[in-house]
């Protein structure tokens, strides 16, 4: 999956750490987009289980499913077209890497069993496990993000200081 990040004519990076990470996500980096792999010198597993999930955000983002809004009160790059389906599809693809372990919102190492969620076969059922795998203090952070697949009907390549968006195209 990596060729087609790759082939694009975006640049794509991926931070080791949330403090530098943000550092990227400024206004004058724009056409760049970042992941975060949260490194807290814990297990290769780990960081690769976070690259598989955001490896496949960049996919999302190359093939026009979401794209980037300038955010001005907090100076960073917000994704747009955004939603639990992006986010089911990223964590089929962490888990389908057999990957068992994530990093919770408190940074805190976490378990979870990766043959709860393969027999999970809804995206309903994948849904409210996300959402109950990723709280803090009983709230998700996915929980305002719509359950429902948000389309791009984007036609054109749209890249100025408020918007990043690629055309869509059907994979």
């Amino acid at each position: 999956k990596l060729d087609i990040l790759e082939q694009s004519g975006s640049s794509f990076s991926m931070g080791l750490d949330r403090k530098r990470a943000l550092e990227h996500k400024q206004s004058e980096h724009l056409g760049n987009v970042l992941s975060t792999v949260t490194d807290r010198k814990l297990s290769g597993e780990l960081r690769g289980s976070s690259l598989d999930h955001e490896t496949k955000h960049g996919i999302q983002f190359e093939y026009g499913e979401l794209g980037f809004e300038f955010n001005r009160i907090q100076n960073t790059w917000d994704p747009i077209n955004y939603d639990m389906i992006d986010e089911v599809e990223a964590h089929d693809a962490q888990y389908s890497a057999g990957k068992n372990t994530f990093i919770d919102p408190q940074g805190q190492l976490r378990y979870t069993n990766q043959r709860e969620y393969k027999r999970l076969l809804t995206p309903t059922d994948k849904i409210n496990f996300i959402l109950l795998s990723t709280t803090i203090d009983g709230v998700s952070p996915y929980a305002k993000l719509s359950r429902i697949r948000l389309d791009n009907n984007n036609v054109i390549r749209i890249k100025n200081r408020q918007q990043y968006m690629l055309p869509h195209k059907i994979r």
